[in-house]
């Protein structure tokens, strides 16, 4: 993997060496270890190499084979021997597996048939000499992330955002983004996946190719599953089962890769463990182990509560994995006694945009930052899986059998689980009557391919990445996975006895039974963070009263009462867990909007 980072003069004006130096002095504190480029009149690009696969000591960028374009890329290609064989790639480093490589020439082959067919992690910047075009492209679930901008004729582009903000004529708040994240009261930071914090700096969305020439911006968004995406029928609830297992099996063993050891983060719950259910027995065979690593409130192996629907203490659940799973090796992080907001304000420096997880965002980092410790180069984890390989429950299921119109199976499914939990007929059906579309599978299939979503988490992962060296995949969020789930009917996500049913049903035999099958308990995430807080509440209030107070807050957040957040938090005792979280989010707001001296 890599970072990229360059300059296009469509104008024909030359790139001088200032140019150079203001857009590459940023990656100055991250984890590269070497660096390619090209220099021509108009024209800069360069690529920022991480020795993240062992193959990654081979790319020869930039890639310059035919005619006269020239290609950087920031790539890993999870299905390498399928576009090698389907493409007909004759090049030795496309032959010997190099991703760059095998990216460039398939490119070169066909662009649109090369972004249709190729899975894995990747932004490629690739520009025509001959017709002095640009084109910009992202991998299509947004693994990866870049940045760019297009002023009087000048392109630049970089994975990192604030190597751009020097090239601004003028330096200003997309207010547009700003609104968003302050009306979106959820932990979505924006409903637009282009915007970002400065006005006229745009992000690359998942699946979008951009094609650029002096005339301006074509946006081509090759990748369209839900469009088109169509029903799977098969025979039997078998083939379902075989078709769903071979392709996640498949999806979890192409992200693994020879160079280092591999991590993953692990949980209780079902998403993280259905992604090691694959990978612990993939890695056993080759005689390697995997790295785990859980977030604990505490050092102690707390019991699962009967009582309690969430688990606030999952290590009770490694302890059983590690017995499970001969090869893996877990590790623990106690952020219970580390300074959360001091955390935050380290991590968002160099994440460089505003976060709404400041619970969670510490601890991660922590993973990732023991993970390169061990010597990991990939780590997993399972975060999209609740809307993919595990989504489902009730609701969803009776939800759509009303909005279908298919109503013998409606009360059916109603009498069934109602009779198990021993719920009313009359309650449930008056329940099911008076709730909207919104949990139907129609609508929810939407979020199964979510560029916000996918956005959000791509952008975070790359600069963590280029943090530590330690590259973040998610087999939950694969494309072929997304593809799969789309296609399916309700009835393989959820029965009326069983929610979750690809995971509970389809993978009972290779996750621990009392895993799988605890329908009654969950994790709970961020609880160390959680009680920092409420701990800390007295030094926490003052500290964000101050950022409260900035000027930019003033001119820009005066139509929220801030104090009022904090005034309501004191009055509920501070009990809700969100409200707590807002007033985090809100000050490191505060603080980002001054820090752009705007």
């Amino acid at each position: 993997m890599s970072a990229i980072w360059g300059i296009v003069d469509f104008s024909e004006k030359t790139v001088g060496k200032s140019d150079i130096h203001s857009l590459s002095a940023y990656y100055d504190k991250y984890k590269i270890d070497k660096v390619q480029e090209i220099t021509n009149k108009n024209y800069y690009m360069a690529a920022g190499i991480q020795f993240i696969t062992r193959e990654a000591q081979k790319e020869q960028f930039p890639y310059k084979h035919l005619d006269n374009t020239i290609m950087v890329a920031d790539v890993i290609i999870d299905n390498r021997s399928e576009i090698v064989s389907e493409f007909g790639l004759t090049g030795e480093l496309s032959r010997q597996g190099i991703d760059g490589s095998i990216l460039y020439e398939a490119v070169e082959k066909d662009q649109w048939l090369a972004l249709d067919r190729l899975c894995g992690a990747f932004v490629f910047a690739r520009y025509d000499e001959n017709e002095n075009k640009l084109y910009l492209a992202n991998d299509a679930v947004g693994n990866r992330s870049v940045y760019y901008s297009f002023n009087n004729g000048r392109f630049v582009f970089s994975s990192l955002l604030k190597s751009i903000v020097p090239f601004m004529s003028k330096v200003e708040v997309e207010e547009e983004w700003l609104s968003q994240f302050i009306e979106n009261d959820n932990l979505i930071i924006v409903n637009s996946p282009a915007l970002t914090p400065y006005k006229d700096i745009y992000r690359l969305e998942p699946g979008e190719c951009l094609c650029i020439n002096k005339k301006g911006i074509e946006h081509i968004y090759y990748w369209d599953p839900i469009k088109k995406v169509k029903p799977l029928k098969l025979k039997s609830d078998e083939e379902y089962k075989k078709r769903v297992l071979d392709t996640f099996k498949e999806c979890v063993e192409s992200v693994i890769r020879e160079s280092g050891e591999t991590g993953i983060l692990l949980s209780g719950g079902l998403d993280s463990n259905a992604v090691a259910a694959f990978a612990a027995p993939y890695l056993k065979n080759k005689n390697r182990v995997l790295h785990s690593y859980t977030s604990v409130p505490n050092d102690k192996v707390d019991p699962i509560p009967k009582n309690s629907y969430y688990v606030n203490n999952e290590r009770i659940y490694i302890e059983k994995l590690a017995r499970y799973h001969e090869n893996l090796r877990p590790h623990y992080i106690n952020v219970a006694e580390r300074d959360l907001l001091a955390d935050n304000e380290k991590y968002l420096d160099m994440v460089e945009t505003p976060i709404k997880t400041m619970v969670n965002a510490p601890w991660i980092y922590e993973a990732f930052k023991q993970a390169q410790a061990d010597n990991c180069r990939i780590l997993l984890g399972g975060q999209y899986g609740n809307i993919t390989i595990s989504f489902g429950f009730i609701r969803n299921l009776l939800i759509t059998y009303k909005y279908s119109g298919r109503w013998i199976s409606l009360l059916k499914s109603i009498n069934r689980y109602g009779k198990k939990n021993n719920i009313s007929r009359k309650k449930l059906l008056s329940s099911v009557l008076k709730d909207n579309k919104e949990g139907s599978l129609k609508y929810s299939r939407k979020y199964m391919y979510d560029k916000k979503a996918l956005r959000q988490v791509g952008e975070n992962e790359l600069h963590e990445s280029l943090l530590t060296g330690v590259l973040y995949r998610d087999p939950t969020r694969d494309r072929r996975l997304i593809e799969l789930v789309l296609s399916l009917p309700i009835e393989q996500f959820v029965c009326p006895d069983i929610d979750r049913r690809l995971v509970r049903v389809y993978m009972k035999d290779i996750i621990p039974n009392d895993i799988v099958s605890d329908q009654n308990h969950r994790g709970a995430q961020g609880v160390a963070g959680y009680t920092y807080i409420r701990e800390h509440w007295d030094v926490i209030k003052p500290y964000l009263k101050r950022k409260y107070n900035m000027s930019s807050a003033q001119k820009w957040l005066s139509k929220l009462d801030l104090c009022e957040l904090i005034e309501r938090i004191d009055i509920q005792n501070k009990t809700n867990d969100f409200e707590l979280l807002k007033a985090i989010y809100f000050g490191f707001l505060c603080e980002y909007l001054e820090n752009m001296k705007v």
